[in-house]
Parts: C-alpha cells; sequence; structure tokens
C-alpha cells in the first residue's frame, strides 16, 4: 500500500504525521491483544482460585473504580505531556496488573491454596488499572490529527487497530490455555506488554501535542470559556456535553451488565470452555473490524450523528430481548452480529460527539469524561449482573438490559436534538 493510501486510510491530516499515527495505532493493537489474551481464561482461572459470579463481579467493580479515578487524570495528562509518556505510562499499569495476576495464580496453584495472600493479590492487580487508558490516550491523540470531517473514521480505524489485536488475543487466550495453562496465559501477556513498554521508548517519538495544535485553538478563548473546563468534569458545563453524559451514563449501564457477565454466563448456559469462549470473542471482534473499516465511516456520512445513534441503540433493544431466550450457540452467534455492530457504533459516534463540541486542547479531557462514565457504570454494573446471574439466573440479564436500554433511547428522542447531534464547532 502506498503512503497517500494509508494517509487516506489512517486519516493522517499531514503527510508528517503518518508515522506517529501508525505507531499509535500498533500500541492499541498489542494492548488490545495481551488485554484480550487473558479474558478467555480468566474465569476458568478463577474458578480454579474458589471465586464464584460475585467475586468476578466484585473483581470487575474494582477496575472500574480504578479506571474511574484515574481517567479524568490521564486525560489532563494527554492533554499536556503529549503522546509517549502517556502512552508507556498506560503500558506499564497494565504489565504490573497482569503480573500481580499471575502472582495470584502461582499462590494457589504452587502454594497449596487461595488464602489471604492470594485475595489480596487478586484484588491488587485491579490496582494498576487506575493508569489503564491507552485507548482514551491514543483516541486523544488521533481525534487532534484527524480533521473535524474525518474525526468519526479516524477514530474507527483506531478501533479497528484495536478489533485486530481483540481478534489475536482472544483466538491465541483460548488455545494457548490448553497447553500452558490459565496462568501460563497472563505470563504471555505480562512479557509482551513489557516488550511493548522498551518499545514505545525507543520507537515513538516525543510528541507534544499541545504545541503542535496551538495554531488550531488560538481562537479558543472567544467560543469557550477555558476556566470552565480545567477539569473534566467542568466540561459539562459546556454547551452539549451534559445530554452526552447522561445518555452514555444510562445507556453504558446495560452495555455494562451484559459485557460483565458474559463471560461467566457462557459455560455455564452453553457449556463452552476456554477454546470455545476465545473463538466467541474472536468473532465480536471481527465484527468489531469490520464495523470500524466500513459500516461507521459509512453511515456518518449519509446520516446524522443522532440518527446513527438512535438506529443502533432501538437495535440493541431488540437484540437484549432476544439475548433473554437464546439457549443454543448458533443462535448465540446470530445475535452476537448485530449486538457488536450497533454497540461498537454507538461508542464511535458519541466519542467523536465530545471531540466535536470540545476545542482540540481540551479533546484529552473530553475523551476521558466519556471513559468515566464508562468507569462509573462498570462500577455498578458487574455487581449488578453478577448477583442477577447468581439469584435470578441468565435470562434475567437480557430483560434488564432492554430495561436500561430502553431508557436510553428515550431520553436520546427527547433531550439529544439537533444542534447538539451533530455540531462541528471545531474544525
Amino acid at each position: 500500500m502506498s503512503p497517500g493510501a494509508l494517509e487516506r486510510f489512517f486519516h493522517a491530516s499531514r503527510p508528517h504525521e503518518l508515522w506517529n499515527v501508525m505507531l499509535v495505532h500498533v500500541n492499541i493493537a498489542l494492548y488490545a491483544m495481551c488485554y484480550w489474551l487473558c479474558q478467555p481464561v480468566l474465569p476458568f482461572l478463577l474458578k480454579q482460585m474458589g471465586a464464584d459470579a460475585v467475586v468476578y463481579g466484585y473483581l470487575q467493580t474494582t477496575f472500574s473504580l480504578m479506571q474511574l479515578i484515574g481517567g479524568p487524570y490521564i486525560g489532563r495528562l494527554s492533554d499536556t505531556k503529549g503522546a509517549k509518556f502517556t502512552l508507556i505510562l498506560t503500558q506499564i499499569s497494565a504489565c504490573v496488573g497482569y503480573f500481580l495476576l499471575a502472582c495470584a495464580g502461582g499462590v494457589h496453584v504452587y502454594g497449596g491454596g487461595m488464602g489471604g495472600v492470594g485475595v489480596w493479590l487478586l484484588f491488587g492487580s485491579r490496582l494498576p488499572s487506575v493508569f489503564l487508558h491507552c485507548m482514551q490516550v491514543a483516541q486523544a491523540f488521533i481525534s487532534r490529527l484527524a480533521s473535524a470531517d474525518n474525526r468519526t473514521a479516524a477514530l474507527g480505524r483506531l478501533s479497528l487497530s484495536y478489533g485486530v489485536g481483540m481478534a489475536a488475543g482472544s483466538t491465541l487466550g483460548g488455545i494457548l490455555s490448553d497447553h500452558i495453562t490459565p496462568l501460563g496465559v497472563v505470563c504471555v501477556s505480562c512479557l509482551l506488554t513489557l516488550a511493548t513498554c522498551v518499545f514505545d521508548f525507543f520507537a515513538l517519538p516525543n510528541i507534544d501535542s499541545a504545541r503542535a495544535f496551538a495554531d488550531q485553538s488560538r481562537n479558543e478563548s472567544e467560543k469557550i470559556d477555558d476556566k470552565k473546563s480545567t477539569s473534566v468534569w467542568g466540561l459539562l458545563k459546556v454547551e452539549g456535553v451534559f445530554p452526552i453524559f447522561v445518555f452514555q451514563l444510562v445507556f453504558g449501564m446495560a452495555l455494562g451488565i451484559q459485557q460483565s457477565t458474559f463471560s461467566m454466563a457462557m459455560p455455564d448456559r452453553f457449556g463452552m470452555h476456554a477454546s470455545g469462549l476465545g473463538l466467541v470473542m474472536t468473532l465480536i471482534s471481527v465484527l468489531g473490524v469490520i464495523n470500524n473499516t466500513f459500516i461507521v465511516g459509512w453511515a456518518v456520512q449519509r446520516f446524522t450523528d443522532r440518527h446513527v445513534l438512535q438506529f443502533a441503540v432501538g437495535t440493541l433493544c431488540f437484540c437484549f430481548a432476544g439475548y433473554a431466550y437464546i439457549s443454543t450457540v448458533p443462535s448465540l452467534v446470530a445475535l452476537l452480529v448485530p449486538m457488536s455492530i450497533a454497540s461498537g457504533a454507538s461508542y464511535t459516534v458519541t466519542t467523536s460527539l465530545l471531540t466535536q463540541i470540545t476545542p482540540p486542547s481540551l479533546h484529552g479531557s473530553s475523551i476521558a469524561l466519556s471513559h468515566a462514565t464508562r468507569a462509573a457504570c462498570g462500577m455498578l454494573a458487574p455487581t449488578i449482573g453478577g448477583y442477577l446471574l447468581k439469584t435470578l439466573g441468565y435470562s434475567s440479564i437480557g430483560l434488564t438490559c432492554v430495561c436500561v436500554c430502553a431508557l436510553s433511547l428515550a431520553f436520546l428522542f427527547a433531550a439529544l436534538h439537533p444542534p447538539h447531534a451533530h455540531t462541528r464547532k471545531f474544525e
């Protein structure tokens, strides 16, 4: 592929920025691969350690709490320190988390039982996720490089790289667990992430994103009162941000309940082993690749962002209703196709909307706000989902998600009106 074709594919606004953009995409692919190596085997590792669905929910809640605490800080850090420093910081935090998780598994396997040390290490492995925001940093960086007209498509390409890493990690995680045990898979993720940190230190150039885009934001004081936006939560005062925040909070709860219980529900409901679960997750990632390569960019160029969101959320309402009653693997696969496409489209479009109504110097903070809402949902959703799964059964997950998703759709129709729904203030 020629350099010109690569520039158009990755939506690099300037030819000399193509290398930087591609390095960020490589980071996301490696980050996703290491993270998803562990996901198919994590439920089985936890079961070996004596943890049930409720403990798994607590673990996910701890993870989301750390994400909520660290997300706003990382957003401001990416605005001030640039991509290299923050990307390396996020990769180091991932490496430490995998190391502690491997230690927790090792205590159980070689220590003769879980014990207090193993429990502390298990939950301690979630603490470094306070800085685990590689996708957030990459989105902030890419949103500055892409023009307003191409921003949604450029963010979709970033999700494409994440999907490639997710597909590779999910497939390899399930396969490797049959040969080197779930604990060995976690160790592989730790070593690969450490190698990525070293790669970033030597290969990724220093990027002062704030200075590089000073020409885009020198007149921003005429458009927005920066004093109101010195903090991530101060962005809620910016016109159009609060309705998107509320929508993400409600809609994210529905997605969080379903996604946080997915890995735990599949073995019991469908009799899946780690390799089978890995293949299902690979399917989800492949669908995400297709969605972000072909569908999202096409949709937002032909319809408004608001209409794309309405269609995506409406589709998920029907999908959650079906999710409550399916009992075979073929029906699950058929349902995952529209679910993956709709959830991916809603995530990309809402992220793009936030960058359209805030100035370039605050893109990192606006994306941090988006991730913070998802983390806030993640604090409650795994605990709620784990309780529903344990006490009311599998069907209660889908029915609860239908109700919450329908509420977000009603809010979308009532509150998110133009010009908020398709405004490009800062081009």
